[in-house]
């Protein structure tokens, strides 16, 4: 099996993908796709993805000290 490289397109089934350097992006699981989103893995998808993330602040709080909503706070 090759090292995942890329990200193809839904459906596809070229020679790179049956030999596992590609993944199509239905097939694709939540690492693929957030290494993909990352620049790990490159986007062959013809798909150009957007991520956009709320912050709350609080009183006295900053965006250098921010997190999404619910996020998990490491001290």
């Amino acid at each position: 099996m090759s090292r995942l490289i890329a990200v193809d397109p839904i459906g596809c089934g070229c020679t790179e993908c049956m030999a596992g350097g590609y993944v199509p992006l239905n097939r694709a699981n939540a690492a693929h796709v957030a290494a993909l989103l990352t620049g790990r893995l490159r986007n062959h998808t013809g798909a150009t993805f957007q991520v956009s993330a709320d912050y709350e602040l609080e009183p006295g709080a900053n965006l250098l000290t921010a997190a999404p909503p619910g996020a998990a706070r490491h001290l």
